[in-house]
């Protein structure tokens, strides 16, 4: 049996990650802060396997890898993705100091086999052409510089303190427990209930792929035998412009969009 920790998984990628491990055999453990509110998440799993602990917290976090002996760490807690979230303060607090505080507790545990960063494609910037893993990053939002740091620190910890650790650039992500806010589950939403949604730039191309997909993917990557400190992105390789989801849309459902 795998032990396996998610840190974030009250997010909507840590809470698809969790819910799916939830249905295998191995030990899953969820780390999560105090008032993370848990509404994505299977109330199947056992409250005892829901760790609440501040990352930020160097002691804390320390003792709880040490009583949870994670075999396999899945780093999905992170901060700024969201519009509402502007604290910069609280970007560089949890995506580098919590980043390099679970990575320093980590390499005083000996029996890790991966730890799994998950970035963003934010890392790369505005780019014209399909973006590819030897391609440098140029992030142009500060959620995104500050996830490019997060994924220097992991490979840090991958080349000098040779941590097993795997990252990847997740682009474009819709379905299962999405929120508002988010392109598909807005423009779903106005669809529905005949709402107007507004829309900046019809002519943004997105790199869309589904919850699932990236699940597969996560899951897959942690089981990779690669060099460690390896970058994967994980998209489909296809651009769509908003106009042209937006037409895919109304022609699945056969309705009509207030833009």
């Amino acid at each position: 049996m795998t032990s396996i920790l998610i840190t974030g998984a009250g997010g909507f990628i840590g809470a698809n990650l969790a819910n799916k491990l939830s249905q295998s055999k191995n030990d899953v453990t969820l780390l999560v802060r105090k008032k993370t509110d848990l509404w994505r998440v299977n109330h199947e799993i056992s409250k005892s396997k829901i760790k609440y602990v501040d990352i930020l917290n160097k002691k804390d976090l320390f003792n709880k890898i040490k009583e949870i002996k994670p075999d396999v760490v899945y780093h999905s807690a992170t901060y700024g993705i969201h519009p509402s979230q502007k604290d910069y303060e609280n970007a560089i607090r949890t995506n580098l100091i919590g980043t390099n505080n679970l990575l320093e507790s980590l390499s005083r545990y000996n029996d890790l086999q991966k730890f799994v960063n998950i970035g963003t494609a934010f890392e790369y910037g505005s780019k014209k052409e399909p973006l590819k893993e030897t391609d440098m990053p140029n992030p142009r939002t500060f959620y995104g510089i500050t996830k490019n740091a997060q994924t220097n620190i992991s490979q840090y910890f991958a080349s000098e303190k040779n941590l097993p650790t795997i990252s990847f650039r997740i682009f474009s992500t819709y379905g299962r427990y999405d929120e508002p806010g988010r392109l598909i589950s807005d423009l779903m939403y106005s669809m529905i209930n005949k709402t107007k949604v507004n829309i900046t730039s019809k002519n943004t191309v997105r790199d869309l792929i589904y919850i699932d997909d990236v699940i597969d993917a996560l899951l897959l990557g942690s089981r990779k035998k690669s060099p460690v400190g390896e970058i994967f992105n994980i998209g489909t390789g296809k651009g769509y412009s908003l106009k042209q989801i937006v037409e895919i849309l109304q022609d699945i459902t056969n309705e009509k969009l207030n833009i």
